[in-house]
């Protein structure tokens, strides 16, 4: 087998990183509304990535990360852009 090695640059939107912090911490889009204050169509729409970070009022950012329990700078950060090496197998 023969692999290649390519470079791929992923963006990783707010969206996703509070969705990957509920699922460590094992909470669900019901008990983060309640947490946080917002309702959870709003919650979801986030989740769905539909709501870009850079519009989010200082205050929606800081019941999110008060409700995570994570440093708000976590949040305001996002959309981070990470790149990566993968490995792919190379037909013969």
């Amino acid at each position: 087998m023969v692999y290649i090695t390519k470079k791929v640059k992923m963006k990783i939107e707010l969206g996703d990183i509070v969705k990957r912090i509920m699922v460590v911490r094992g909470i669900t889009t019901r008990e983060l509304s309640r947490m946080s204050g917002l309702s959870r169509n709003f919650i979801s729409t986030l989740l769905r990535n539909r709501i870009n970070g850079f519009n989010l009022r200082l205050s929606t950012m800081r019941s999110l990360s008060t409700a995570l329990d994570v440093p708000p700078g976590l949040l305001y950060k996002a959309p981070y852009v990470i790149e990566d090496e993968r490995k792919y197998e190379r037909p013969n």
